[in-house]
């Protein structure tokens, strides 16, 4: 992993500003991370062949002074596993586990395309949904750069700028289609919404003018990255719950059905939100409803909320309160132990000979602190 030249706050603040790198295995995603940082700490290798087996992060700080995770991702459709074909939800999974273990908010994904490849093929269409899926927010579409590589004429004659107009209109309808099959989960946006970029990027470099065209991107790429680092982040979606023959009654009816939570994470943070679901209603008489509603295992509904195992993956865990945040229940928490410490140091005030401004002050403060420790087991 690379960042040893920076100290652990800066990687804390770059983990709160989280970039997955992708695309098709061959679309230069190595070679403009190491334009980008400006020396080779990615290894580039001309052919059709993926170099990057592994998810790596790398710690970037912009000429504004903001500091960036870079998650560089095994390429799409890697040769090397024609054998599997789910090594694409393979590497997906690892590269969840990755932003678990670095505790990296992800706010947005570069997506690298070839742009002498006719249009986005299957492989590439799919990974835009999966990533969609994986991270449903509803500006998910104003979250992504997508990067044309090879941006270069065409040998049989063809400008790069009217391969540029053709390909538009191509990526356009694609893109729409795409944003089409995953419209429940995040708004569908017009293609010159969509953040885009044309350009090559070179490593190593051989010639000024490559140096020049280097610097030229990443100076765009920066001003890109910023923006969008500027904006909510992109929240996983997880199924934390599903309760069977959960009984509620509603308009002096009575109903059985299932009830499914899904909660909002971060991952690397405290469940942000929660969404309840009822399937399976099914409505019943008094009678059914009360017998159902004195058995203990459906008299209420428990909601979960997540935490993470040994492994990095999201595991449930029973808890009596999950809409609020954890920084909210330790503000009331504190606060509370405070004001009861300040009551108790005031009072402690008229029989010791202190100041009752002092007795407020020192309860208070011990208050709080007590709050803060006790928190701290119970995170």
């Amino acid at each position: 992993m690379n960042g040893d030249q920076f100290s652990d706050w800066e990687k804390e603040e770059a983990r709160k500003n989280g970039f997955i790198l992708g695309g098709k295995t061959g679309t230069g995603k190595s070679t403009l991370l190491n334009a980008l940082i400006g020396r080779d700490i990615a290894e580039v290798k001309k052919g059709a062949d993926s170099v990057t087996q592994e998810t790596t992060v790398y710690f970037y700080k912009l000429k504004n002074g903001k500091m960036i995770a870079i998650l560089d991702t095994p390429g799409l459709m890697d040769p090397k596993y024609l054998d599997n074909p789910n090594i694409d939800n393979i590497h997906l999974n690892e590269i969840r586990k990755k932003i678990n273990e670095e505790k990296i908010q992800i706010k947005g994904i570069i997506f690298l395309v070839n742009f002498q490849e006719e249009r986005f093929d299957k492989t590439e269409q799919e990974a835009l949904i999966n990533y969609n899926k994986s991270f449903p927010l509803k500006n998910f579409w104003k979250n992504i750069l997508i990067i044309f590589t090879h941006y270069y004429p065409d040998p049989d004659g063809d400008s790069v700028e009217e391969m540029k107009k053709i390909k538009d209109e191509s990526n356009r309808k694609i893109l729409g289609n795409i944003m089409n099959k995953v419209k429940n989960v995040s708004d569908v946006i017009d293609y010159k919404d969509l953040i885009t970029k044309y350009f090559n990027s070179y490593s190593p470099v051989k010639k000024p003018k490559q140096r020049e065209r280097n610097q030229k991107n990443k100076e765009e790429l920066e001003i890109i990255l910023n923006e969008i680092s500027e904006k909510e982040p992109l929240l996983s979606k997880i199924e934390i719950f599903t309760k069977k023959n959960y009984v509620y009654s509603e308009n002096n009816k009575y109903y059985k059905a299932n009830l499914m939570i899904i909660g909002f994470f971060c991952l690397a943070q405290k469940p942000i939100k929660e969404e309840k679901f009822l399937n399976d209603i099914e409505e019943i008489n008094e009678e059914e409803y009360l017998k159902l509603k004195d058995d203990k295992l459906n008299a209420s509904v428990e909601l979960f909320k997540a935490e993470r195992d040994e492994d990095g993956y999201v595991n449930r865990i029973s808890t009596n309160d999950t809409t609020d945040s954890y920084y909210w229940n330790l503000f009331t928490k504190c606060g509370i132990r405070g004001l009861i410490g300040a009551g108790i140091g005031f009072i402690g005030s008229l029989t010791f000979t202190i100041s009752p401004l002092s007795g407020l002050f020192l309860g208070g403060f011990f208050g709080i602190f007590s709050g803060f420790i006790n928190s701290l087991f119970k995170k």
